[in-house]
């Protein structure tokens, strides 16, 4: 609508001067209307170019709402843009089509229209560069946020190219829990707030074969904020996790090892988070879809 206001302005204030050149005969008097005229259209583009930078940022800050996992870090969102036909604003900043380009070339194709909305955001927890969340529970509507430093880096990155993968993790094996309706009727407690993984899905073998109910005590411990801290935690199991990371929920253990098992990376042979490692090799989907995102490497 404000581009139709605006060129329907435009072409009044040109009508009106045409109207009014037509009564302008002396020669002098037309240089200065020249002069007058000049102007007026360096004005007009000018306008045309500050109203185009307000739809600019009125369309960076248009978001709907970010209250779940956003909320939860405490972040605070820079833009949002709904994906359609898997492409972003062309208004956005170059930096900001240049990752998400990135970003659909490392899902694999069956995954690239799952995501609906693309969010950057800053502040909160430094330890999150990205999450994904689906839009509406149990849906293949995802929304994928990503720290805006994480954008202003090379988005081809190694650093920045294994954050995708790693959100990718968390995609598709969600997506098979919601998709497959697996979910569990009962789980540990430490779940009560999430969700129950049903023992078939890949989610459920990861955290069946690697979770004992003990290490989801003493994480359950952690989150209460009693007995010892994330970091005791850690150092207790340091030799099951890929990553210091790993250890701060089942989910994201099965994502970062699942990033380490599609860049071939390699744990202390032998130890728990070897096996993880070694985990996926037991699923031909998953192992094709390693083959996928390792060809874009």
């Amino acid at each position: 609508m404000l581009v139709m206001s605006r060129n329907r302005f435009t072409g009044v204030l040109v009508g009106c001067f045409a109207v009014a050149i037509l009564f302008v005969t002396p020669v002098s008097a037309q240089t200065t209307e020249d002069v007058y005229r000049s102007d007026l259209f360096r004005l007009i583009a000018d306008l045309r170019e500050q109203i185009a930078e307000l739809q600019l940022q009125l369309e960076l800050q248009s978001v709907v709402d970010h209250s779940g996992m956003l909320g939860d870090i405490e972040g605070e969102v820079v833009a949002s843009y709904t994906v359609d036909q898997q492409e972003i604003s062309p208004r956005a900043p170059q930096v900001y089509e240049d990752y998400f380009a990135r970003l659909l070339a490392i899902l694999p194709d069956q995954y690239d229209d799952h995501i609906d909305e693309f969010v950057i955001f800053t502040k909160g927890k430094e330890e999150v560069g990205a999450y994904v969340e689906t839009q509406t529970p149990y849906t293949a509507d995802w929304r994928y946020a990503v720290r805006k430093s994480e954008i202003t880096e090379d988005p081809e990155s190694k650093a920045s190219t294994e954050l995708m993968v790693h959100e990718f993790a968390h995609i598709f094996s969600l997506d098979q829990v919601f998709r497959e309706r697996m979910v569990a009727r009962n789980c540990h407690p430490y779940f009560a707030d999430t969700l129950c993984y049903g023992a078939d899905s890949y989610l459920g073998q990861f955290i069946d074969t690697f979770w004992s109910n003990q290490m989801l005590d003493d994480l359950q411990s952690v989150q209460a904020g009693s007995r010892f801290d994330q970091a005791d935690f850690y150092d207790r199991y340091e030799s099951h996790f890929v990553s210091e990371y790993a250890a701060t929920d089942p989910a994201e253990d099965f994502a970062e090892s699942f990033t380490q098992y599609v860049y071939g990376k390699m744990a202390p042979r032998g130890s728990i988070a070897d096996q993880k490692i070694e985990f996926f090799d037991q699923f031909r989907y998953i192992q094709e879809l390693s083959d996928t995102i390792q060809h874009e490497l």
